[in-house]
C-alpha cells in the first residue's frame, strides 16, 4: 500500500517529500476500500473507505481510525463561479523551500 500511494505523487507533478516523509511514519493496519460507478456512464459516484493507521512521528505515538465516505454528482453542470476581488487583488506569498 505505501508503494501505491507513494507513486501517486510522482505520477502528478514529481515527488512530494512532505507525503513521503509521512507515508515514512505510517504503519497501515488495514484498509478497506468500496468503489461505486454508474452503470450507464463508468463515471466514479461512491468511494468509501475505512483505514486504521498506526503512525510515530517526533517520539509520539498515534493511532488513528479513518472512515472517509466521498459522493460524486452532478456531473458537468457548474454554474458561475466567482472569484472574490479580495483574492483576484492578494499579493502573492512564497513559501519557504522544503526539505
Amino acid at each position: 500500500m505505501k508503494e501505491l500511494v507513494k507513486s501517486c505523487p510522482e505520477q502528478s507533478s514529481g515527488a512530494d517529500s512532505h507525503m513521503t516523509a509521512l507515508m515514512e511514519q505510517m504503519d497501515i493496519k488495514s484498509m478497506k476500500l468500496a468503489y461505486a460507478v454508474d452503470k450507464k456512464t463508468y463515471l466514479p459516484t461512491r468511494t468509501d473507505v475505512d483505514m486504521a493507521v498506526d503512525m510515530t512521528a517526533e517520539g509520539q505515538s498515534n493511532s488513528m481510525d479513518m472512515k472517509m465516505k466521498n459522493t460524486v454528482n452532478p456531473y458537468n453542470e457548474i454554474s458561475d463561479i466567482q472569484v472574490p476581488e479580495e483574492v483576484l487583488s492578494a499579493q502573492e506569498v512564497q513559501l519557504p523551500a522544503t526539505q
